[in-house]
């Protein structure tokens, strides 16, 4: 559940105060203010877009199957870089004690 919010916040999916979060925890959505995702998101849209017109259509249905699975990566490993972060985390506190 952590790791899904997280990542919906990162995405600018759903906005950071309308969620709590723990204290000093704070994502920022990373597709605004000029953020590199949102440079490179503009950059793979802008490509959508070239590609389009090279093939005389709006939407082509590879691209779109492309951007989709690639998204679709990234969430996985975001999920899965999460739960390995949280197990580090686990063991390191347990080393501590």
């Amino acid at each position: 559940m952590q790791a899904e919010l997280i990542y919906q916040i990162l995405n600018g999916e759903i906005e950071r105060n309308e969620v709590s979060l723990p204290d000093g925890v704070d994502v920022m959505d990373e597709f605004t203010d000029g953020r590199e995702c949102g440079r490179l998101y503009d950059r793979v849209y802008s490509a959508k877009l070239r590609l389009g017109n090279r093939l005389g259509m709006d939407e082509d249905s590879d691209v779109e199957e492309i951007i989709n699975c690639m998204c679709s990566i990234s969430r996985i490993l975001a999920d899965k870089m999460f739960q390995y972060g949280m197990n580090f985390q686990t063991r390191s506190l347990k080393k501590d004690t």
